[in-house]
């Protein structure tokens, strides 16, 4: 077991890709699995290619844990039923609350209300993703601590998840509990065994995908892992909700516990934020960026420094004052700057409030863009 542990933007990844196509060039008969969350797998792909030396992903292999699952799936001969998409659990959760409304209670007449229907169905999900069973809800219920809308709340929940689970067993199953089935199998696989596997991109896992990390754990050649934690932290701190680094510390325990679990003695480490590697790290091109990295967030003494023109802070009066400016910014940088758009990035805070305006500001000046609300 292997961790390579480093701050944002000091190059952990093309660190770690490197290593593992030149360890694959090495070793041509072995290998090489590179699991990431499902929306980075494309662009992980186009990486790999660009950094190889013969623009090719040859025994390297970049896959999520769905992915993963169905090539052993195939390589097994294993059937499963049919996959519900988000519309099907819709329309099956519908028909059940249409035959089940006289068992609900305080839910009885929300199932008619826009976006309920969608918001039950994001808690079933989770309750799947989390491995929580009908019976945790139902003791969670007898608990005296909890409030009585609450409880009725989760006795409600408690009957449509009962009636989802019954109603789609043995004929459907759900994105949720793709992993859950592999783990059952991935002894038997081949393609694990004797295979060197990273995760990358991951700040935390569910408890379904630990359970499969055990297994990897037991039946890979090594397995190895990048970790965000910044310059000057500890990731062997117990972490709690208030620190920063604390979900990349709770991962790291986490992960520890599993290969006692799973017999694993070796355990390595290579920190980037060591002073010989920070040289390629990418924030280190400026110091401003490298100053907020150190200190942002960060209850530690500090001093200030000049900018330098990397960071510029704007007032807008409201959000549509903050589009215009945020456009016209973009417009300058690729007018005057040489920027081309796919070098440009823009994060929000609360996408949802600022999505349909800037939609709307990019299509008026011929902006393309991508959005997503999965990052």
């Amino acid at each position: 077991m292997r961790f390579i542990l480093g701050a944002s933007g000091s190059g952990k990844t093309t660190f770690a890709y490197k290593n593992c196509i030149e360890e694959a060039i090495k070793n041509p008969e072995k290998t090489y699995i590179i699991l990431v969350p499902e929306q980075y797998s494309m662009q992980t792909q186009k990486n790999i290619v660009q950094l190889h030396p013969f623009h090719a992903t040859d025994n390297i292999d970049v896959l999520s844990f769905n992915r993963l699952a169905y090539r052993i799936f195939t390589e097994l001969g294993i059937v499963t039923p049919s996959v519900l998409d988000d519309i099907a659990k819709v329309m099956i959760i519908r028909k059940l609350s249409m035959e089940r409304s006289k068992e609900l209670g305080v839910w009885k007449n929300q199932f008619s209300k826009t976006g309920f229907i969608d918001n039950i169905k994001s808690m079933i999900s989770e309750l799947y993703q989390y491995d929580i069973s009908s019976e945790k809800i139902a003791a969670i219920t007898q608990n005296e601590n909890i409030s009585t809308s609450l409880r009725h709340k989760l006795k409600d929940l408690n009957l449509m998840y009962e009636s989802f689970t019954k109603y789609t067993k043995d004929k459907y199953i759900s994105t949720e509990e793709i992993p859950d089935i592999l783990v059952k199998h991935i002894k038997q696989s081949d393609l694990i065994k004797d295979s060197i596997i990273l995760l990358d991109g991951f700040t935390g896992f569910t408890p379904i995908q630990y359970k499969l990390i055990e297994e990897l754990l037991k039946y890979s050649e090594d397995l190895i892992c990048t970790v965000t934690i910044g310059s000057g932290e500890n990731i062997k701190e117990e972490g709690d909700e208030s620190d920063l680094f604390g979900m990349s510390k709770v991962m790291h325990e986490k992960i520890l516990e599993l290969c006692k679990r799973a017999a694993v003695q070796n355990i390595e480490y290579t920190d980037l934020n060591n002073v010989s590697f920070l040289k390629d790290a990418d924030f280190i091109k400026s110091k401003a960026i490298d100053h907020i990295e150190k200190y942002f967030l960060r209850y530690k003494p500090y001093t200030r420094i000049d900018s330098g023109g990397d960071i510029s802070i704007v007032r807008a009066a409201n959000i549509d004052e903050e589009v215009d400016m945020t456009v016209s910014e973009i417009l300058h940088l690729v007018k005057e700057k040489g920027l081309r758009y796919k070098d440009i990035t823009i994060l929000c805070a609360d996408m949802s409030s600022y999505i349909d305006k800037f939609k709307h500001k990019c299509k008026l000046n011929d902006i393309p863009v991508f959005l997503s609300m999965t990052i």
